[in-house]
């Protein structure tokens, strides 16, 4: 049945691999096989695609990762679906099979070996058209590795270009007759020998098949007498392997002692003898052997005396007739029951084999029945979990729902807000327009007034003129009085002039006068002007303040988005949902770094800066007031080892803590990710800043903060493993510190740590419990913090100690002794505030004193800006682009907000 089924390899590619399977179908026909067999070999993927990026399996989780493979093995079983639908359309009948392995070569190795395949098509890339060889690493290992039984055809674009022939094992040869399978005539010197010959057997099971299908046909040539030792070795020669034949002339003959004992035979011999002309071949009907003739109708035997010259009687010429016929007859029953011996012998051999093959399509059958069976029971079991995942999927599904639902509403209100937003910057935009016409229009009128100022000057200049003119004329006439005398001839000549001169003084008088009232006007209109331009003036500085506030809002808006002057964030912002989510990247599971009563924590980048954002459980979410109290609250409380409160979002009631890389201490005790353990000395630092903290917190005015969910899983850990306390809320105990203080000692967790290390010290075991990885404890300093462990974790409130007066005096010494400076322990009320960076000049680094914005749209300060430019330089410190001009706009916001800064320190 193999040899019908032609197997061709096939990859996922169904363009590619289409035109070996066409060369497969029409080889198919052509040799007149019956079946196409598609073999696929399936290759597991290493790498997962899951939101934009692509992880190992490894990493993978189980449920995911089988969901995965389920939809990698529907696909591979729609890709199998086409390449049978195209047999089907080439009118060819096809089936496939698969496998899933890592290697594609040794997957199609593995298959060739399963299914007894030994008639293979696969694909290969050879190195031109020119070329049989093949190059294709997979092509060559097949041909090298698969079975020598299977006979592979190797195909690039459409072609044929190589053939490894396959190589028939033993199983495979089958039982063929031989066909030259003859007999040879015996002399008439060997008839004695004739006897010893009859029961000689076949040499093969080949040489049996043939002989009892095949029926010779002897011709006889009878002289002068019949030699009955020669009809023996006929017989001898023409019949098969069997008992009933042995000797069965001879021994007749001996038995009846019918052989005379003086018969002469050289005489017959002379004259003439019997002759085996030739054996016919096998006829498929059968023929019946020729007898020797019932009467011998020859002239040299037509009576005994002519047979033995008169020598023996005609009685025993009838015995020997007789026996003659006798032996015929026994020859052909033996032959006969030889030819229905050799066909039941075929008939046994027969059933044989069937019986085989029947018996290996039965255990065949069987085995696919047992895998059908195996397969069914996986599949459903398989179903089973795909409509468990199904329904996990729906019920999650529904939660993604209704979080849909209202987080559109909050983009709603949201929208509503930015509108809002927009209208008011719309209304700023049209203050300053109107703003900018006004201040247009008083540059005219002061223009206006410059202009009539310097007519003013101009007449006044005029009069100026006039008045010396008039003086000049006063003196030549006081001059022309003292002369009246001397010229009398000239009076009448001189009193015409004086009229003239007269009337013109007139004249110029009623004109000064004029300009007079002209000036005096000009005067009340440049006051006026002037009034104006105060006006103007006050309106211009309530503009530039409301503008700094604008541009102060649109800085911070900016910033929020791109923070390019500096990697640092304001120490306390609010923040939007939309930048919440962003930051989480939709709040993926996989930046989780922490689950608790209260909510989830997220690790996420907020302006470029690593951050770690507690949400809050639905359940745990307060009205806006009171949260918003609460995060005044938290907000106010500053230590060195309580972690930075940076900012907050009220759609969600998240609360933004500055991101410790070393995590948390219960991470590091249990080595978590192949973390190297802390030290002895470490653990004692964090034992006195973890005491720290709690101090602070229980001091803290006008009333006490208590944590209440202390455990090692609440202490993080910065780079230098300066520990901070990850949640704040009313309820803490000095119980919680006192077992923390155990699992720092023993490294166990929290569950009956206390007991064990009681009966450890009552025993004098302690060393038995101390935590092997911390290294050499110091004995005496050991059992003194265990036993201050375990008067803080006493059942009784009132029995336990006191962490400022009595835990504080023990744990601070050591500390010391181990770390040196111990600056950073001291119990201060006083809150340590780094600068803003915002409040730095970008140039100089130092808080302004008096900020000015300039055309690129950042702060500096004014002196060290105005030095830049002096240097020879117009283009922008931060951006190192050409400013427009270099104009500098006080910020007076960011003054404020520098000076009351100075006033909290």
């Amino acid at each position: 049945m193999e040899d019908n089924i032609v197997h061709v390899a096939l990859g996922k590619n169904l363009k590619e691999y289409k035109p070996i399977l066409a060369w497969a179908v029409w080889a198919l026909k052509n040799s007149g096989g019956k079946t196409i067999c598609v073999i696929h070999v399936h290759q597991p993927a290493k790498m997962i695609p899951m939101m934009g990026a692509k992880f190992p399996a490894s990493s993978m989780k189980e449920r995911e990762l089988r969901a995965y493979r389920e939809l990698e093995r529907q696909n591979m079983q729609k890709i199998l679906d086409e390449y049978l639908l195209i047999c089907r359309q080439m009118g060819v009948h096809a089936e496939s099979r698969h496998i899933e392995m890592e290697s594609i070569e040794e997957g199609i190795v593995e298959l060739v070996c399963q299914l007894g395949i030994r008639k293979l098509v696969m694909g290969t890339a050879a190195y031109s058209k020119r070329t049989m060889d093949i190059k294709s690493k997979k092509a060559r290992y097949v041909r090298l590795q698969a079975s020598k039984s299977c006979r592979i055809q190797f195909i690039c674009k459409g072609r044929l270009v190589h053939t490894r022939e396959g190589i028939l094992d033993g199983a495979d040869v089958e039982v063929r007759p031989n066909q030259n399978c003859k007999t040879e005539p015996s002399n008439y010197g060997r008839s004695q020998s004739a006897g010893q010959n009859i029961g000689a057997a076949p040499t093969s099971l080949a040489q049996v098949s043939f002989c009892s299908e095949r029926n010779a046909s002897i011709d006889y040539s009878v002289g002068s007498g019949t030699d009955i030792s020669s009809l023996d070795v006929t017989e001898e020669f023409s019949t098969p392997r069997s008992r009933l034949t042995e000797g069965s002339s001879d021994e007749w003959f001996e038995s009846s002692g019918r052989y005379p004992p003086s018969l002469d035979y050289s005489k017959c011999s002379s004259s003439r003898s019997v002759d085996i002309a030739r054996i016919s071949s096998v006829r498929s009907e059968g023929s019946e052997l020729s007898t020797f003739p019932q009467s011998i109708e020859s002239p040299y035997c037509l009576s005994p005396p002519s047979l033995l010259d008169g020598s023996v009687d005609e009685t025993l010429y009838a015995q020997l007739e007789k026996a003659m016929a006798e032996a015929e007859h026994a020859r052909r029953e033996a032959f006969q029951e030889a030819e229905r011996r050799a066909k039941v012998e075929k008939n046994a051999i027969e059933a044989k084999r069937r019986a085989q093959v029947l018996e290996s399509l039965c255990a065949k059958e069987s085995k696919q029945r047992t895998e059908i069976e195996e397969a069914l029971a996986k599949e459903k079991e398989e179903h089973e979990e795909v409509k468990i995942q199904l329904n996990k999927v729906m019920e999650d599904l529904r939660v993604a729902l209704d979080k849909k639902s209202s987080l559109e509403s909050q983009i709603a209100e949201s929208d509503e807000m930015v509108k809002e937003l927009e209208l008011r910057i719309a209304s700023v935009v049209q203050l300053l327009q109107t703003c900018k016409k006004e201040r247009d229009e008083f540059l005219v009128e002061r223009d206006n007034a410059i202009e009539a100022k310097r007519r003013a000057q101009v007449l006044e200049s005029l009069c100026t003129e006039e008045s010396k003119q008039r003086k000049e004329i006063e003196e030549a006439l006081a001059k022309e009085k003292e002369e009246h005398e001397k010229v009398k001839i000239q009076l009448n000549k001189v009193m015409g002039d004086l009229q003239v001169a007269l009337d013109n003084k007139t004249s110029l008088e009623s004109q000064i006068a004029e300009s007079d009232e002209m000036v005096e006007e000009l005067e009340l209109r440049i006051a006026s002007v002037v009034q104006l331009l105060q006006t103007c003036e006050k309106e211009r500085d309530e503009f530039l303040v409301e503008r700094d506030n604008a541009m102060k809002e649109a800085e911070e808006l900016r910033r929020k988005k791109v923070e390019s002057s500096s990697t640092q964030m304001p120490q306390f912002s609010k923040f939007s949902y939309l930048e919440i989510d962003k930051a989480t990247q939709n709040f993926d599971p996989f930046l989780k770094i922490g689950e608790g009563r209260h909510g989830n924590t997220y690790k996420g980048i907020l302006c470029e800066i690593q951050v770690a954002i507690k949400v809050l459980h639905q359940r745990n979410l307060q009205d806006p007031s009171g949260f918003q109290s609460e995060v005044e609250t938290l907000n106010k409380l500053r230590h060195p080892n309580l972690v930075t409160l940076i900012g907050y979002c009220q759609e969600v009631q998240a609360l933004i803590y500055e991101y410790l890389p070393n995590g948390s201490l219960e991470d590091r005790l249990s080595c978590k990710d192949n973390t190297p353990p802390l030290s002895w000395q470490i653990r004692i630092c964090i034992a006195t800043e973890l005491c720290s903290a709690l101090i602070f917190l229980h001091s803290s005015k006008p009333f006490s903060v208590l944590h209440g969910d202390l455990t090692p899983a609440k202490v993080l850990l910065d780079a230098n493993f300066f520990h901070s306390t990850g949640e704040l809320t009313l309820e803490s105990d000095v119980y919680s510190f006192g077992i923390t203080l155990l699992q720092l000692l023993t490294g166990r967790p929290p569950w009956g740590i206390a007991n064990d290390v009681k009966h450890a010290l009552d025993a004098g075991k302690l060393e038995d419990l101390l935590d092997p990885l911390a290294g050499d404890w110091p004995f005496e300093q050991a059992k003194q913090l265990a036993h201050l462990a375990l008067s803080c974790s006493e059942m009784y409130g009132e029995n336990r100690l006191d962490l400022a007066l009595d835990v504080w005096p023990v744990l601070e010494p050591m500390r010391e002794d181990l770390c040196g400076d111990s600056s950073s322990l001291q119990l201060s009320t006083k809150e340590h505030f780094e600068p803003p960076s915002y409040f730095l000049c970008p140039i100089s680094q130092d808080v302004m004193q008096d900020p000015h914005v300039a055309a690129d749209g950042f702060t500096y300060e004014e002196k060290v800006l105005r030095e830049w430019f002096d240097g020879g330089h117009d283009t922008s410190p931060m951006t190192n682009l050409k400013l427009e001009h270099c104009n500098l706009v006080p910020n007076y916001a960011l003054r404020s907000a520098i000076q009351e800064w100075q006033q909290k320190l």
